[in-house]
């Protein structure tokens, strides 16, 4: 039997009787035995616990261990404070098929991180034909991911089945949907100025709103990720006062930069969606503010040098963030966003998705995160578990330090 106490740490936890207060956690067997006010708190101290951090968007590294193998990315997760990682159904070979997932579970399996995996709703070599979308549901496949919207005829299809499926259904509105080809950066001066290939922000809007209508025709719901544009935002606003049954996130890094930190061609500032403008930026914001947005992901998605060590336009997407998710946004939130607010987004969604506990309670299984969000660093180089070293964080001092996790 191994018991252990966590004394005097500060509760976030807007659904428990002792938010905000000094509380002590008694855990026996990994489980929660009891929850209990401190009875002499340290009034100096600004140890923090929340339930156990949730990510939903981070790149599976099976096939891909050049970049990212569990081992890295489970240190990466718990130098960030997460409990809980979803994973992309973007491995090699990717989850479209039972044995696919089979195999990534299989790896994922024995980690202090709980691992959980999303399958693809379409094949990648056949983007007009659907997966076993039921048979993968009851496999274990957390959820479904398509990463391109697809036909108007094949996205109700997907809204239909994999509502039947009662599991979410997370769809990218398609970038490329006005360029003749792949852009590089958010249109408009940057992208003049630097000689590169804009993405519209209408190229996000007009397919939202094809999602929309078919989500207000069915009546399925639909997860909605990566917003980057004010109009999605307004989008997404109004679907929501009208009752339709849709979700979003913001990948946090467009709570962070805009285009205007696009310079001299650095490649750790492409990512897609692409960094749109500043009052972008104060929208996605007022979304979290709202709860227009319900969830904020890391993207977290590392990149070999080789593939980001090169001119700009042939430099892949991606961004390297998990270890510095929470202490960038604890940084750079606008005063009206409260640090409850940032734990609920880093949890409440996500967790619903993979099955667990939304709130602390006697009893369950132990799943918590301790920070300090006064704490000041710096994070450098030396900060980074991951393989790969993309990420535009290096030698920036943040407030706001993850203790570690207990799960």
């Amino acid at each position: 039997m191994q018991s252990s106490c966590f004394s005097d740490f500060t509760l976030i936890d807007a659904k428990h009787p002792l938010h905000r207060q000094k509380v002590d956690i008694f855990i026996e067997d990994g489980l929660i035995e009891k929850i209990e006010k401190t009875k002499e708190p340290k009034q100096s101290d600004h140890r923090h616990v929340s339930i156990g951090w949730a990510d939903s968007f981070c790149a599976n590294p099976v096939g891909y261990e050049y970049q990212n193998d569990f081992d890295t990315l489970t240190k990466s997760a718990v130098a960030g404070g997460f409990t809980d990682i979803g994973l992309l159904p973007s491995s090699q070979p990717p989850v479209e098929t039972i044995d696919a997932l089979s195999l990534v579970k299989n790896k994922a399996d024995k980690f202090p991180v709980d691992f959980h995996v999303f399958a693809s709703p379409t094949y990648r070599k056949a983007s007009n034909q659907m997966t076993d979308i039921l048979d993968l549901a009851h496999t274990g496949a957390i959820g479904f991911v398509q990463q391109n919207i697809p036909t108007n005829t094949l996205l109700l299809q997907l809204l239909q089945y994999i509502g039947a499926s009662k599991k979410p259904f997370i769809a990218f509105p398609n970038y490329e949907l006005l360029n003749d080809r792949k852009g590089d950066i958010h249109e408009g001066y940057q992208s003049i100025y630097y000689g590169l290939t804009g993405m519209p922000s209408s190229a996000e809007t007009i397919s939202l709103k094809t999602c929309i209508d078919l989500v207000a025709y069915s009546n399925c719901p639909i997860h909605i990720s990566h917003l980057s544009t004010a109009s999605s935002v307004e989008l997404i606003r109004k679907a929501k006062q009208e009752g339709l049954p849709i979700t979003c996130d913001v990948a946090g890094h467009q709570l962070i930069f805009s285009e205007r930190n696009v310079t001299n061609y650095d490649t750790n500032f492409k990512v897609l969606p692409p960094l749109r403008t500043d009052e972008d930026k104060q929208a996605l914001w007022k979304g979290i503010a709202d709860d227009t947005i319900d969830a904020i992901v890391s993207s977290h998605q590392p990149q070999h040098p080789d593939y980001k060590e090169v001119p700009f336009k042939e430099a892949k997407f991606g961004i390297s963030t998990l270890e510095t998710l929470f202490a960038s946004l604890n940084t750079h939130k606008p005063i009206y966003v409260s640090l409850e607010k940032i734990v609920e987004k880093l949890t409440q969604l996500s967790r619903v998705w993979f099955e667990k506990p939304t709130t602390l309670e006697q009893g369950q299984k132990a799943s918590l995160t301790f920070f300090d969000p006064e704490k000041k660093w710096t994070f450098e180089r030396a900060h980074t578990n991951s393989v790969c070293k993309n990420t535009p964080f290096y030698n920036c001092e943040l407030k706001g330090k993850v203790l570690g996790i207990a799960n």
